[in-house]
């Protein structure tokens, strides 16, 4: 009696997940307008927003470490402790990030047309009077009736109601989603098959399916018609993204729209175009950066040893302490702190020797 009781318990708590993990959609006869969001099947596969561009572009390019060297040694220009004019750093670092930004944001312009020209296309619904009417892709919900012809798209995942073929069959191309190029058979229920158009007019039925997922090839639900119930299998599904080939024309029901779609949950973001000679370029530059740390460390320590021996020998490079320069041009030749005039003499050592290294950089990336 116990294991009854807990098999029962069991059978309850798996029946309220399967209804969880379930959709309801309502098929109507006729076309019905989205409620809350305007465009449900409304696709953008931009990288940016008009917002984001520039703060996610500048991120974009000083991921660079290139790019983020040369900023820190254009930083440093900018100050009294540099001995070269830093318009000679800091114009062609801005003329560089500026023309990869602007081709940045032309690409992502094109991703934008692009986008707009799927979203406007046209595709056949269902009015209430029956009649097929064209709307814009962007405009469909679940539950929209559509009419595809030859050679046409599917605008989301539909679900075969029937075609011209009275078997009930059409033929689909998959290249877009799969890269297969031979054509695949599609097969809706038989008690569809012999529908025609003038019998959609007040259609309704209910399909239940799962939630939206990436998987391609499984598709789990029911279709609730006529006081039937008709399981159905993945090859009942019309994926957005292929074609209709070798079939006059086929109907069917929008199930999944815009991102919950299989082939927008298969995308990924834009990537950054970063190939694999910009990473090994980042190492090499930034051994390139750590050798000249080095280098301008060394320099620095024999400068604040040299200048703390023989200040009398050199007094004439000591600035006036009284009157004259800066305080940062004081401070890089008194010898009474010789370590404030080594940490000045490293910055400085950075910016010459930088100028060397800047030409070894783009050796290297012209090598490569």
């Amino acid at each position: 009696m116990k294991m009854r009781f807990i098999s029962f318990i069991n059978y309850l708590r798996q029946r309220e997940k399967n209804l969880e993990s379930t959709r309801t959609i309502e098929v109507k006869g006729s076309w019905h307008d989205p409620k809350g969001k305007k465009y449900p099947n409304k696709i953008s596969t931009t990288k940016y927003k008009w917002y984001s561009f520039l703060p996610m572009g500048l991120y974009e390019q000083f991921r660079r470490v290139a790019n983020l060297y040369f900023a820190f040694h254009a930083a440093i220009t900018l100050t009294p402790v540099s001995p070269v004019n830093p318009i000679t750093t800091v114009l062609p670092l801005a003329f560089v990030i500026g023309v990869s930004m602007a081709k940045e944001g032309l690409e992502d312009i094109r991703r934008g047309r692009s986008d707009k020209d799927v979203n406007n296309r046209l595709v056949q619904t269902l009015d209430s009077d029956g009649v097929f009417r064209k709307r814009r892709w962007k405009q469909l919900n679940s539950g929209n009736i559509v009419k595809v012809e030859r050679d046409e798209f599917f605008p989301a995942d539909l679900l075969f109601l029937f075609s011209n073929n009275p078997a009930g069959t059409c033929y689909v191309e998959t290249a877009n989603l799969d890269g297969e190029t031979n054509l695949k058979i599609k097969r809706c229920l038989n008690d569809t098959a012999g529908l025609s158009e003038n019998n959609l007019k007040g259609f309704n039925a209910v399909v239940q399916c799962e939630h939206p997922n990436s998987s391609i090839y499984s598709f789990r639900g029911n279709f609730l018609w006529n006081d039937k119930i008709f399981s159905l299998t993945p090859g009942q599904i019309l994926l957005r993204g292929s074609k209709l080939r070798n079939t006059e024309f086929a109907y069917g029901v929008v199930l999944y729209k815009g991102y919950e779609t299989k082939i927008m949950m298969n995308s990924t973001h834009p990537p950054s175009k970063r190939s694999s000679v910009e990473h090994q370029l980042d190492s090499i530059i930034l051994f390139q950066l750590l050798l000249l740390i080095c280098m301008s460390a060394t320099s620095a320590m024999i400068f604040a040893v040299w200048l703390a021996q023989d200040k009398d020998k050199h007094w004439y490079l000591q600035v006036n302490l009284n009157n004259g320069s800066n305080l940062i041009s004081k401070a890089a030749y008194n010898y009474s702190n010789p370590f404030v005039a080594a940490i000045l003499q490293f910055f400085t050592c950075l910016v010459l020797y930088g100028k060397d290294f800047e030409s070894l950089s783009n050796l290297t990336i012209r090598f490569h």
